[in-house]
């Protein structure tokens, strides 16, 4: 990946690479939630197994800061190859361990500059702005990428994800299925992503007498005062739109868009507040929702839960 003594010796070198960003999200939850010690070391175990998985698929690390890792691609295919391992592997390692770092990646193709071991450009640019559109567990990326790829290798699982504006411009997205056990699945065959099987995950509701079944193939699950909400709320401490789980993939989230923040017990677990954060729901959990204020304090408006 590095300039070779067989190219011409320039103060920089212009290539067209496939550039990685990985970043870690929802750390802040996990220091509140379980303590910075604990917090810490699983932000470092996430950077471990990302900067692994992107040497490991013809890639190298051009800078790790914080909580970010950039990685430099030859083609398009190895990029995405690293991004999906990447997260099935974050995906597997957070099964019974709720406080395993999450990650949303962005991927972009296009013209970088090489100088003195540093790259830097529009396509490091771009990626890094494309991953800030992502949420934990996805894996984006541009219209560019998909282009450069070669046609055996376009058989790719994507769903657009509309325009967004990157930078000064607007650019189409696509979000790449990378889980093993999605809706549709996937697997990295001759370096081309083959369609498999379907599965579906559910979760069960109990609110007062009611109760719900909401599939993850289905729209978010919102919960809050307005009335265009499933579940509506009466308590005056509850936003219009409070909070919603939602399907990426095969994971689950619940996020809190609330004025006063969302309390969660998940079962044989101390309460916590989850405030304009999200959260993964492992799978074979349970536990109980109360809105705005903590569940010790009221006997209205409380939401139990139970993932299939």
């Amino acid at each position: 990946m590095e300039p070779t003594g067989d190219q011409p010796t320039l103060s920089f070198l212009e290539r067209r690479l496939c550039v990685l960003v990985f970043e870690l999200t929802s750390t802040e939850e996990l220091k509140i939630r379980y303590g910075d010690a604990q917090a810490k070391d699983s932000v470092h175990q996430s950077l471990i197994i990302a900067r692994h998985l992107i040497t490991e698929n013809e890639g190298s690390i051009n800078k790790t800061v914080g909580e970010e890792v950039v990685g430099i691609f030859p083609s398009p295919l190895s990029a995405i190859k690293a991004g999906s391992e990447i997260q099935r592997r974050l995906s597997q390692h957070s099964i019974g361990k709720p406080d395993f770092a999450q990650a949303r990646i962005g991927l972009h193709f296009g013209q970088v500059f090489w100088k003195k071991n540093d790259v830097y450009g529009d396509a490091v640019v771009i990626a890094s702005l494309v991953a800030k559109h992502a949420n934990a567990g996805q894996l984006f990326t541009t219209i560019d990428t998909l282009e450069a790829l070669d046609p055996d290798q376009s058989s790719l699982i994507t769903y657009p994800v509309g325009p967004r504006n990157i930078g000064d411009r607007a650019d189409m997205l696509y979000e790449l299925v990378w889980d093993s056990e999605s809706q549709i699945e996937t697997q990295i065959t001759a370096g081309i992503l083959v369609p498999e099987q379907a599965r579906s995950s559910a979760i069960r509701f109990f609110f007062g007498r009611n109760n719900y079944t909401w599939q993850h193939t289905e729209e978010p699950f919102r919960i809050g005062r307005d009335r265009t909400c499933t579940i509506v709320l009466t308590r005056e401490l509850a936003s219009r739109n409070h909070a919603r789980f939602e399907a990426r993939g095969d994971q689950i989230y619940l996020v809190d868009a609330s004025r006063n923040g969302t309390y969660v017990t998940f079962s044989g677990q101390t309460e916590f507040k989850l405030h304009n954060l999200e959260i993964h729901i492992p799978p074979s959990s349970s536990g109980i929702l109360s809105f705005g204020t903590s569940k010790a304090s009221t006997l209205n408006d409380l939401l139990s839960f139970s993932l299939n």
